[in-house]
């Protein structure tokens, strides 16, 4: 999950007072936030005079129907706490601080509520269910990252084999 979109305005201000007229995001697969991340990017380089605020005002209702609520608050929740730590980075060490197995349990808490208000659209359904497989997946790799990061700090093979196990829980999931 990547969802910074204040930063965007920010990093978008920034190229504007520089004189830059255009700049070309960079965005491998499709997680929480990337259709948001991509519209708010496209919206932005269109019109400078707009804001994020008020550009997901009128994104979440239009993009998740009666969900819009649930699905901002999970999106609002992960940009506050990945802005809370300080300086983002892409490091594997910053995922556990990034996104707290709490934090991560919360949000898919939320999503199946949103799920449930959107079962009669399976458009909507599709949109919620690709951020919840995001943090499904995440919250695998935050296990197995866990598991490893306690079998090297006591040299423990049985641990080694037990984050393998959890490495491939990650994995078949990603693959399904």
């Amino acid at each position: 999950p990547w969802p910074l979109f204040q930063a965007l305005e920010q990093t978008r201000d920034f190229y504007r007072a520089a004189g830059y007229t255009g700049v070309m995001d960079e965005y491998l697969g499709r997680n929480l936030g990337t259709d948001i991340h991509l519209w708010l990017s496209l919206k932005l380089a269109w019109n400078s005079d707009l804001r994020v605020k008020n550009l997901l005002d009128e994104f979440y209702p239009t993009y998740y129907g009666a969900a819009a609520q649930d699905l901002r608050r999970v999106y609002e929740r992960i940009e506050n706490q990945m802005l809370s730590i300080g300086p983002v980075t892409t490091s594997m060490t910053n995922i556990p601080r990034l996104y707290p197995p709490e934090l991560v349990d919360e949000c898919l808490a939320d999503l199946a509520q949103a799920k449930r208000k959107v079962a009669g659209d399976p458009r909507l359904v599709a949109r919620v269910e690709r951020d919840e497989n995001c943090l499904k997946a995440t919250r695998l790799w935050l296990r197995f990252w866990t598991i490893l990061g306690e079998a090297n700090r006591k040299l423990d093979r049985q641990a080694r084999v037990k984050a393998a196990g959890a490495c491939r829980a990650y994995l078949d999931f990603f693959n399904s």
